[in-house]
Protein backbone atom coordinates (compact mmCIF):
# COMPACT_ATOMS: atom_id res chain seq x y z
CA UNK A 1 0.00 0.00 0.00
CA UNK A 2 1.32 3.31 -1.08
CA UNK A 3 1.77 6.21 1.89
CA UNK A 4 -0.90 8.58 1.93
CA UNK A 5 0.26 12.16 2.08
CA UNK A 6 -1.92 15.54 2.44
CA UNK A 7 -0.39 19.02 0.51
CA UNK A 8 -2.52 21.88 1.96
CA UNK A 9 -2.31 24.60 -0.38
CA UNK A 10 -1.98 23.86 -4.58
CA UNK A 11 -0.34 27.03 -5.99
CA UNK A 12 2.91 27.00 -7.22
CA UNK A 13 4.76 24.77 -5.15
CA UNK A 14 1.85 23.04 -3.86
CA UNK A 15 0.92 21.46 -7.70
CA UNK A 16 4.73 20.86 -8.20
CA UNK A 17 5.27 18.55 -5.15
CA UNK A 18 1.86 17.31 -5.57
CA UNK A 19 3.03 16.26 -9.23
CA UNK A 20 6.32 14.70 -8.05
CA UNK A 21 4.81 12.83 -4.74
CA UNK A 22 2.08 11.31 -7.00
CA UNK A 23 4.77 8.63 -8.66
CA UNK A 24 5.46 7.02 -4.88
CA UNK A 25 2.34 8.33 -3.10
CA UNK A 26 -1.28 8.35 -2.78
CA UNK A 27 -1.68 12.29 -2.80
CA UNK A 28 -4.67 14.11 -1.41
CA UNK A 29 -5.13 17.93 -2.17
CA UNK A 30 -6.63 20.29 0.45
CA UNK A 31 -7.22 24.13 0.16
CA UNK A 32 -9.34 27.14 0.66
CA UNK A 33 -9.08 28.74 -2.74
CA UNK A 34 -8.53 25.40 -5.64
CA UNK A 35 -8.69 27.81 -8.93
CA UNK A 36 -7.13 25.04 -11.41
CA UNK A 37 -8.36 21.43 -12.19
CA UNK A 38 -6.38 19.20 -10.00
CA UNK A 39 -4.13 16.69 -11.69
CA UNK A 40 -5.08 13.29 -12.98
CA UNK A 41 -4.34 10.83 -10.23
CA UNK A 42 -4.54 13.49 -7.14
CA UNK A 43 -7.26 13.21 -5.02
CA UNK A 44 -9.27 16.66 -3.64
CA UNK A 45 -10.45 16.84 -0.34
CA UNK A 46 -11.79 18.17 2.52
CA UNK A 47 -9.48 20.30 5.20
CA UNK A 48 -10.54 18.42 8.07
CA UNK A 49 -9.94 14.55 5.77
CA UNK A 50 -5.83 16.07 4.92
CA UNK A 51 -5.54 16.87 8.29
CA UNK A 52 -6.59 13.17 9.64
CA UNK A 53 -3.24 12.00 7.26
CA UNK A 54 -0.35 10.45 8.78
CA UNK A 55 1.71 13.21 6.82
CA UNK A 56 0.38 16.30 5.42
CA UNK A 57 2.42 19.25 4.33
CA UNK A 58 1.53 23.29 4.05
CA UNK A 59 2.31 24.62 0.80
CA UNK A 60 1.11 27.45 1.44
CA UNK A 61 2.62 31.08 1.50
CA UNK A 62 3.85 32.08 4.53
CA UNK A 63 1.79 35.09 5.09
CA UNK A 64 -1.29 33.11 5.30
CA UNK A 65 0.00 31.64 9.08
CA UNK A 66 -1.65 33.25 11.69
Amino acid sequence: MKTEIAVIGYGRFGRLLAHHLQRWCRVYIAGKNIRRPVEKGLRQVSLQEAASKKIVILAVPVRQFR
